[in-house]
C-alpha cells in the first residue's frame, strides 16, 4: 500500500509538471506574442476611449480610472507628461513616481491619444491578461495530478476490494466446512500474507483432522477386538459359574461363597464393560450418525419417560410427574434420547433412596427443561461401584443433540436437568 501510494504520488507530480509546462509553453507560443499582445491592447484602448467619453472623465480623475481599471482587471495605464509618463495602481490613492516615455516604448509599450475631458492625452496601455491564463494552468496542472492520483488510489482499491471479494468467498467455503477447498495467494503484500497463513492453518487442520481420524479408527478396531475378546470368555465364565450356583447345594460352604463371590464379580465386570464399550461408542460416534427428526414433544416425552417411571415404580420408587402442559415441537433422535433416559434411570436405581419421593417436572419456555430429582441413598451398597461414565455418555450425547446436560448434587438431593432446543415454527 505504500509502495502503491509513493508511485501515485510520483507519478502524479511528474503528470502534473509536465502538463502545467506544456500548457504554459502553449500560452507563451500562442497568447503573449508581439501581434496578439497588439490586438488585445488596442481593444482595452476602445474600451478605455468608450469609457472617458461616455463618463466625462478627465485625465486626473484618478477614481474614476482607479474603477475602470478595476473593472477591466489585468489592465493598467500610464498618462503621458510632456515626454514623461506617470502611472497609479487601482488599490492605492497616490500617483507612482514617472518614468520617462522613451523607455516605454523601447520597452515594447504602445501609446494612445485618449480623448479625456480635459483634452487629448497620450496613454500607454500595459495589458497581462495572460496572468488569468497562467492561473488556470496552474489549477489545471493541480487537477490533473489529483485526477492522476485519485485514478491510481481507485485502481489500486478497486484490485484490492476484488481480492478481499475473492479472499473472503473462499474462506467461506473454508469455514462452511470445505477445508479441501484452497485459498488464492499471489501477491505479495499483507492481504497475500493473511490468506498464505489461513492455507497454512486450513493445512494443518486438515492434517491434525486425518490424524484423529485415523486415531479413532484404530481406537474403533481396539475396542471392537477387546469387546470381542473380553465377551466371549466372559460370557462363558458367567455360563460356568451360573451352572456351579445351581448346583451349590453338593458344595462345601466355602465353595459356595466363592462362587456367589466370583460371579458377582463376573456380573460387575460384564456391566462395566458394557457402559466402557457404549461410552466410547457415543464419543466416536460422527454427526452423520445422528438421524435427527421433528417430534411432538408431549407424546415423545410421555412414552419415553413413562416408560422409565413405570419402571423405577416396579422397582419401589415413588415417582411424582409434573408433565408438559403445551404442545410444543423437539427435533431429535430418539434412540439418543433413549440412551439418555435409560442411562438417568440406571443411576438413579443404583443411587436413589427409594423411601424418598422422586419427582420429574418438564416445562417449556423456548426451551425443553426435564428436571428430576432423587434422594441419595445414605450408604451406597458395595455391589455398586461409582464410575460416571454413564453421566458422561448422557453428556457426550446431549451435546450431539445440541442440548445441555447438568447434574449436580444438592444437599442430599442428586438433580439431573436436561435441556432442548424447540423447534421455532414461523
Amino acid at each position: 500500500m505504500l509502495a502503491t501510494l509513493l508511485i501515485a504520488v510520483i507519478t502524479a507530480t511528474i503528470i502534473g509538471f509536465g502538463g502545467r509546462w506544456l500548457m504554459n509553453y502553449a500560452v507563451d507560443t500562442w497568447y503573449i506574442t508581439p501581434e496578439a499582445k497588439a490586438h488585445r491592447t488596442e481593444a482595452v484602448a476602445a474600451e478605455l476611449e468608450q469609457y472617458v467619453t461616455e463618463n466625462a472623465v478627465a485625465s486626473d480623475d484618478f477614481d474614476a480610472l482607479r474603477q475602470w481599471m478595476g473593472e477591466t482587471s489585468d489592465a493598467e495605464i500610464l498618462l503621458m507628461d510632456g515626454d514623461r509618463a506617470y502611472g497609479f495602481d487601482r488599490w492605492s490613492t497616490g500617483v507612482e513616481e514617472i518614468v520617462l516615455a522613451e523607455s516605454l516604448r523601447d520597452n515594447g509599450y504602445r501609446f494612445y491619444d485618449i480623448p479625456y475631458a480635459d483634452g487629448l492625452r497620450s496613454t500607454a496601455i500595459i495589458e497581462h491578461f495572460e496572468l488569468q491564463l497562467y492561473r488556470i494552468v496552474d489549477a489545471s496542472a493541480m487537477a490533473i495530478a489529483a485526477i492522476t492520483m485519485l485514478m491510481f488510489l481507485l485502481i489500486y482499491t478497486g484490485n484490492l476490494t476484488r481480492r478481499i471479494t475473492v479472499f473472503s468467498r473462499e474462506l467461506a467455503e473454508v469455514s462452511g466446512g470445505d477445508l479441501e477447498h484452497p485459498l488464492s495467494s499471489t501477491s505479495e503484500d499483507e492481504l497475500g500474507e493473511l490468506a498464505r497463513n489461513v492455507d497454512t492453518m486450513r493445512n494443518t487442520i486438515i492434517q491434525r483432522s486425518r490424524a484423529v481420524q485415523r486415531a479413532l479408527q484404530a481406537n474403533s478396531e481396539l475396542i471392537t477386538a477387546l469387546s470381542h475378546d473380553i465377551r466371549n470368555p466372559l460370557t462363558s465364565l458367567i455360563g460356568y459359574m451360573e451352572l456351579l450356583e445351581m448346583q451349590q447345594d453338593t458344595l462345601p460352604e466355602d465353595a459356595r461363597s466363592f462362587v456367589s463371590a466370583s460371579l458377582d464379580k463376573a456380573y460387575r465386570i460384564r456391566d462395566l464393560t458394557g457402559e466402557l464399550f457404549r461410552y466410547f461408542l457415543v464419543f466416536s460416534k460422527k454427526e452423520q450418525d445422528v438421524h435427527m427428526e421433528e417430534y411432538d414433544a408431549q407424546i415423545l416425552l410421555e412414552q419415553l419417560l413413562g416408560e422409565a417411571l413405570i419402571d423405577l415404580h416396579s422397582h419401589g420408587f415413588d415417582t411424582r410427574v409434573e408433565g408438559l402442559e403445551q404442545s410444543c415441537t423437539l427435533r431429535t433422535d430418539v434412540s439418543l434420547l433413549k440412551r439418555v433416559v435409560d442411562n438417568i434411570v440406571s443411576n438413579i436405581m443404583k443411587y436413589a433412596d427409594p423411601e424418598q419421593p422422586l419427582t420429574c417436572k418438564v416445562r417449556a419456555d423456548g426451551l425443553l427443561h426435564i428436571r428430576m430429582e432423587n434422594h441419595i441413598l445414605a450408604v451406597v451398597p458395595d455391589s455398586v461401584e461409582s464410575n460416571h461414565i454413564g453421566l458422561r455418555t448422557c453428556e457426550a450425547i446431549l451435546k450431539m443433540l445440541e442440548g445441555k446436560f447438568d447434574a449436580r448434587t444438592e444437599g442430599e438431593t442428586f438433580v439431573v436437568e436436561v435441556t432442548l432446543p424447540l423447534v421455532k415454527k414461523m
